[in-house]
């Protein structure tokens, strides 16, 4: 008589509160995306930002800006930080495709902002290209970007 064997996956990741969170107000297809693509990683992830709020949206534009850039584009001096790094590259502070919620920004779990392995980022991409596929879901990643890299970031097209 033969055995049969269900095996069930063991490390299979799921996503946590913050993830859930942050998936709020964001298009549902990417959403699905997401959620799928949690299932099939092989790198454990967490979305640490859907959809942006105006004023986040301002906050991230005036990083390495000065006042006068700000004001130029219709943000409040206050948010300028021309000391920081810049996190954003839109010619408006409000064309981010966060700002519509038609993306997120995933990173390996456990977070280590300071941890740009190149590898966790292609593995998360590698499900989360998956999913899509299976979903038919189209979307753009970051880290295929060819004049600045955004290696956590996920667009639905």
């Amino acid at each position: 008589m033969a055995a049969f064997f269900i095996y069930e996956r063991l490390d299979m990741y799921k996503l946590g509160n913050r993830s859930l969170n942050n998936l709020r107000d964001v298009d549902a297809n990417l959403v699905k995306v997401v959620k799928r693509a949690i299932e099939i990683t092989k790198q454990d992830f967490t979305v640490i930002e859907g959809k942006r709020s105006k004023e986040q949206c301002f906050i991230n534009y005036g990083k390495g800006r000065t006042a006068n850039e700000c004001v130029k584009k219709g943000v409040d001096p206050k948010y300028a930080r021309p000391n920081e790094r810049k996190v954003t590259w839109v010619n408006t502070p409000l064309a981010s495709k966060h700002a519509k919620g038609c993306a997120v920004d995933i990173y390996p779990y456990p977070i280590n902002m300071k941890d740009n392995d190149p590898k966790k980022f292609a593995a998360i991409n590698e499900a989360m290209q998956q999913a899509a596929k299976e979903l038919g879901v189209k979307i753009n990643w970051g880290g295929n970007w060819q004049k600045s890299k955004d290696l956590p970031h996920f667009e639905v097209v």
